[in-house]
């Protein structure tokens, strides 16, 4: 990968793609189908819920075989054939609970094709939040959310504690595992980093009492390379989930033409239209699973201003990329969480009901239903309460149902607003050369008034760049 030069035309080799790029005008909310708040977890209660579940499982499993959806093909599959096991587990219990009444006999083997129907939905449900925690992890290796948090607390929002810690482990992790950031800056570019984060790190050590000030300092060379790893990340985002490349539009055009070769230009138009729409959705779709439709909506209206600005060198831009990011990597980190709730749920349920069928004392089987119980409904809180807010706070009012939160608050209680909505300033040029000077004068009283200052041994190049251009 090329380095960056600010001022230039060829600021970053993808954004060479642009041109021949597909995005859709359309504002279309994407919903993915996935498992909700609550999972099938086995009992008698699921028998309320099995017409609709299978209306629902059926008709997106329809709509992504035609979409070629495979993510959505396997989820809503995999669910379906979770369903039988479902009602038998469900009807069984009710039988069961029926019997303990003295309103119909006991038939001991009922009981046990309920139990093994119960493990069978255990199993089921845990392989589906298994591969949407798979998910999770390969979407974390994707970018690079982790160093950009970090740099968020030395760039954009600087607290003395947090700052140290993120300079300390941006250190750690430069020093350890260089190889995991020669990928996003490059071999030469690392060892650079790797000099100034130490560098960094040890003034903070002498001086702990001047966090800010120490960082004001080598502030530059921080957003040089904040402003470098931003644009390598978003472009990816945008590339990967929010628009159809040059390379997929014409595939799309190809396989369109081939198909039809005798419609009309007019119409094939149309039809590459609709494919390029439905292409787009389940890019989005996917991103969708992964940090929730609300999050995605955000990066579809901010992501495209943002990069405009940090390519242009705007501090403000720069600091707004690093929340964006932060905000999506705190998305996908809730996410985790759910589906590991979710699949110790379900490992101890099945491991309850199958304790109930061999010859212990039923108090081990009932006590490990209550453990699955409590980390269903703590899965259940997280999904509602925090999934659908942003970082990690806890809204107690979104776990309630759509329908009691009309009655209570007379609306439903919405996603988030779009938070990072930077746009561009305009400056005309004799003002930008201005600010410029200023800029660059303000910088070398910091190195003279700095009382700390040592001489860089290597001058890095990210301090040649100033973020005007």
């Amino acid at each position: 990968m090329s380095a960056v030069t600010i001022g230039n035309q060829s600021l970053h080799p993808m954004l060479h793609e642009l041109g021949g790029s597909w995005r859709s005008a359309s504002d279309e909310h994407v919903n993915p189908y996935e498992v909700g708040p609550a999972t099938n977890y086995p009992g008698a209660s699921n028998i309320f819920f099995i017409p609709s579940d299978t209306y629902h499982t059926v008709r997106a499993l329809v709509e992504s075989i035609k979409h070629s959806d495979h993510e959505e093909i396997f989820d809503a599959a995999t669910r379906l054939i979770g369903i039988p096991a479902n009602m038998m587990n469900a009807l069984g219990t009710v039988v069961d609970y029926a019997a303990a009444f003295k309103l119909l006999p006991h038939i001991s083997c009922i009981t046990t094709i309920a139990l093994i129907a119960g493990m069978i939905l255990c199993i089921i449900e845990g392989i589906v939040d298994t591969i949407s925690l798979a998910r999770q992890y390969s979407f974390e290796k994707e970018f690079d959310f982790e160093f950009l948090s970090h740099l968020r607390n030395m760039v954009a929002d600087i607290d003395p504690k947090k700052t140290t810690d993120a300079v300390s482990r941006v250190a750690k992790l430069i020093n350890e595992h260089p190889e995991s950031l020669k990928l996003l800056l490059g071999t030469e570019q690392v060892k650079i980093v790797q000099s100034l984060m130490n560098e960094i790190q040890q003034e903070i050590k002498e001086n702990p009492h001047l966090v800010p000030s120490i960082i004001n300092h080598y502030r530059p060379a921080l957003e040089e390379v904040a402003r470098y790893s931003l644009i390598d990340n978003l472009e990816k985002m945008r590339r990967t989930y929010l628009q159809i490349t040059a390379d997929e539009r014409n595939n799309i055009e190809s396989r369109v033409k081939n198909r039809f070769p005798n419609k009309s230009e007019a119409e094939r138009e149309a039809l590459i239209t609709e494919a390029l729409e439905i292409a787009l959705r389940v890019k989005k779709k996917k991103l969708a699973r992964r940090i929730r439709p609300w999050m995605v909506g955000e990066a579809k209206e901010t992501i495209n201003p943002l990069l405009k600005g940090i390519v242009n060198g705007e501090r403000a831009a720069i600091k707004e990329g690093l929340r964006f990011t932060d905000d999506v990597h705190v998305q996908f980190k809730k996410k985790q969480i759910v589906h590991i709730l979710g699949i110790v749920a379900l490992v101890f349920a099945a491991a309850s009901l199958a304790l109930l069928m061999v010859a212990l004392p039923t108090t081990i089987p009932y006590l490990l239903a209550g453990v699955a119980m409590t980390f269903a409904l703590v899965r259940a809180g997280v999904f509602s309460g925090m999934l659908e807010t942003r970082g990690w706070s806890f809204k107690p009012k979104k776990i309630l149902p759509a329908s009691v939160q009309r009655i209570l608050f007379k609306k439903v209680v919405s996603p988030p607003e779009v938070k990072h909505n930077f746009r561009e300033s305009l400056v005309n040029p004799h003002e930008r050369r201005k600010q410029k000077f200023t800029y660059e004068r303000i910088l070398d009283l910091d190195k003279q008034g700095f009382e700390s200052q040592r001489h860089f041994k290597q001058e890095s190049p990210f301090l040649q760049n100033v973020l005007y251009a």
